[in-house]
């Protein structure tokens, strides 16, 4: 009986032992996507992009010629026109909204005709490599202006595109880029 005791005994630590050396399976974590800074309407600014869900872009002051953004808007043509910049050791870039008839709060299609996005990067390394990506009739965009207010000068808006790069010389090639972002702009007094 005693034998029977200590064998039982020897086989729960054996199995015990086992059951805390097994490896457990390892539990993979959802991928955190990247988040945009929190959103404004207050006229502060402000400027950023995520490329590919894969590079968060916020537009800064590193380049003392250059703002982090810039641009104007006519309210009685209704054009506006807003370009953040991000100036690093290795690179420039920048994206650009430009549109024809921004007479209301709202969303607007992007398709290089009279709105259009146009994102570029200047690699300042050594092998210069640009490139330059904008909407055309097949890589559009969606701009949802939020804020217009003319007495205080504040566009604020959203955006999401499908962009495509072309050569420096215009030629459409096939790489593409997906952005989406937001900006929160007080604009300049427009005489």
């Amino acid at each position: 009986m005693k034998n029977n005791i200590f064998v039982s005994k020897i086989a729960l630590v054996l199995i015990f032992l086992i059951a805390i050396s097994c490896e457990k399976p390892s539990v993979e974590q959802p991928k955190k996507s990247l988040e945009l800074p929190k959103y404004t309407e207050t006229g502060a600014n402000t400027f950023a992009w995520i490329i590919n869900e894969k590079e968060l872009v916020i537009a800064n002051d590193n380049f003392p010629i250059d703002p982090h953004i810039a641009g104007g808007f006519d309210p009685k043509t209704g054009v506006f026109g807003v370009h953040g910049n991000r100036y690093e050791e290795t690179y420039n870039a920048n994206f650009y909204v430009s549109m024809e008839n921004l007479l209301s709060i709202g969303k607007y299609t992007m398709n290089h005709t009279d709105n259009y996005f146009n994102y570029y990067l200047n690699d300042l390394s050594s092998n210069n490599a640009n490139e330059d990506y904008y909407t055309d009739s097949l890589h559009t965009g969606e701009l949802e202006i939020t804020k217009l207010d003319t007495i205080n000068r504040i566009v604020a808006g959203k955006f999401t595109c499908v962009l495509l790069q072309h050569s420096p010389n215009g030629v459409p090639l096939e790489a593409t880029i997906t952005l989406r972002g937001q900006f929160d702009y007080n604009y300049p007094k427009f005489d």
